[in-house]
């Protein structure tokens, strides 16, 4: 197929029979990405999602005992650094460890999400069960310290409303010390403590994509770079054939 340069636009035959002469660069180049693509696929260890989920506790009124947004940036800047330390001391191996740390809109939950092999599935619990008992001593005490507010000042108000008759409230007042009574009766009961909904969970199949898919990428791949090579590989010897006749000539 080397001859002469032609400015003649090639046609589907003349490209056939470019990569038919030049079908071993093609091969060479197409088996050495499948052989690398393959070697990379099959050594590498695939990826599970593991993921905790945990409910915040919530006052009466519907707000949360710490808002999720608050409670993610406590988990992330405090929290986490606090667990891996804690593991890199105790030679646990949890350093390299990833948790993405969110708290999906609207649904009052922080969550917990970490891929990773089976190999080191035992560290990754750890770090979550971590991570969420982090989460659920900050909300077991806020829960606490609310519902002492509410009981105290449920006490104080029984207490005046079983003064004598010369304590410090008259019937006029009687009405409000009612309803504070209800609404915080109503508050206790209305609390709702954190919790923790899952943790650890392992997805069943791999996460990402599965070996099929990448090996039908890697064929698409190597089919595409064995062709650019070889019409490349084509090109090159055509100019080198040009340039021998051209210092013939001139010489």
């Amino acid at each position: 197929m080397n001859g002469s340069v032609d400015s003649q636009p090639l046609s589907l035959i003349d490209l056939v029979k470019i990569l038919y002469f030049r079908r071993y660069v093609f091969l060479g180049v197409f088996g050495l990405i499948m052989l690398l693509g393959i070697w990379y696929v099959m050594s590498k260890d695939e990826a599970y999602q593991y993921s905790s989920f945990y409910s915040l506790g919530v006052l009466a009124d519907g707000e949360y005992l710490e808002s999720p947004k608050t409670m993610e940036l406590r988990v992330k800047e405090i929290g986490y650094p606090a667990v891996l330390e804690r593991q890199r001391s105790s030679g646990d191996g949890a350093a390299n460890i990833d948790v993405v740390i969110d708290s999906p809109p609207n649904s009052g939950m922080v969550r917990l999400l970490t891929f990773a092999p089976e190999s080191i599935e035992e560290e990754v619990v750890e770090v979550h069960k971590a991570l969420i008992a982090f989460i659920d001593s900050r909300q077991t005490k806020r829960y606490e310290h609310q519902k002492e507010e509410y009981e105290t000042e449920l006490k104080s108000v029984l207490n005046i409303l079983n003064a004598e008759p010369s304590g410090p409230f008259n019937s006029a007042s009687l009405p409000v010390l009612l309803q504070e009574k209800a609404e915080l009766e109503r508050s206790l009961r209305s609390m709702v403590p954190g919790d923790a909904i899952v943790t650890a969970r392992v997805s069943d199949e791999p996460a990402g994509l599965s070996k099929v898919i990448i090996v039908l990428g890697l064929l698409i791949l190597s089919t595409v770079f064995g062709l650019i090579i070889a019409y490349v590989a084509e090109f090159l010897a055509l100019v080198r054939d040009s340039l021998k006749r051209d210092s013939r000539y001139g010489g």
